[in-house]
């Protein structure tokens, strides 16, 4: 099992600009022994304030498969974490967001296993984002199939 001294202490910067690792005097910590850090996004859609409803999408395939979660994935090089929001959210449900309506929320970071069933953990900078406004209609994709949920009704057993 990993503890907090397998992986680096971070600080937040920025909303969704990444992180700067803290120094930590640690005769005994082995550098090389740290799970390697991924940067992804994930995006709540969010209905009319007051109608309080989020779309969540059934993952259809990989980690979390059969569970419900907001959209997102890995930034791809050259990517912002905005534009890796943008593009994994219309990939998984088709909306199309414009960038001044992708709000960035706050990052999670957090120690996983990796999606490869290799049994090797990693540690994922989730960077939080909603959206209030888009074009399109939800969609099923490959991966996902979207579904609306009241936030008083959110199915927290299922989500992964």
């Amino acid at each position: 099992m990993l503890s907090i001294r397998d992986v680096d202490l971070f600080v937040r910067r920025e909303p969704a600009d990444g992180w700067l690792p803290v120094q930590e005097e640690d005769e005994q910590h082995e550098p090389s022994a740290r799970p390697p850090c991924r940067d992804f996004s994930l995006v709540f859609v969010i209905r009319d304030e007051t109608e309080r409803t989020v779309l969540l999408g059934k993952k259809k395939r990989g980690l979390g498969k059969g569970m419900f979660n907001g959209f997102g994935g890995k930034r791809e090089p050259g990517e912002t974490m905005q534009e890796c929001a943008i593009r994994e959210l219309q990939e998984e449900c088709g909306l199309r967001v414009a960038r001044e309506h992708m709000q960035p929320r706050g990052t999670l970071t957090i120690v996983r296993p990796a999606a490869e069933e290799s049994g090797a953990t990693i540690v994922a900078n989730i960077h939080l984002f909603t959206a209030r406004q888009w074009q399109g209609a939800p969609v099923e994709t490959e991966e996902m199939t979207p579904a609306w949920f009241n936030i008083e009704g959110m199915p927290y057993d299922e989500m992964a």
